[in-house]
């Protein structure tokens, strides 16, 4: 397959975590509502890097069940890149 390397390498991550804490999913809500529409970088489960924004945040802090572990998600939009601290 041909690529032209001007075409945007933007790709659209849909993230869902769950079994967080309820502290945990707080802290991720009040981070992803801080920064909407931001740039940030993000690491993910395969350790690579991405630069990019949270372009939608919909979905509330669910409960899981009947214990104490709560869920959270949101869209990203970014593109690979390296790490740079």
């Amino acid at each position: 397959m041909y690529a032209d390397q001007m075409w945007p390498k933007i790709k659209t991550l849909v993230l869902q975590f769950s079994g967080l804490t309820s502290a945990e999913a707080q802290a991720l809500h009040t981070f992803i509502d801080s920064h909407l529409g931001q740039e940030i970088g993000l690491m993910d489960w395969e350790h690579r890097f991405w630069s990019g924004v949270i372009t939608t945040f919909d979905d509330p802090i669910t409960q899981d069940g009947r214990g104490c572990k709560f869920s959270v998600g949101f869209e990203f939009e970014g593109e690979l890149t390296t790490y740079s601290p």
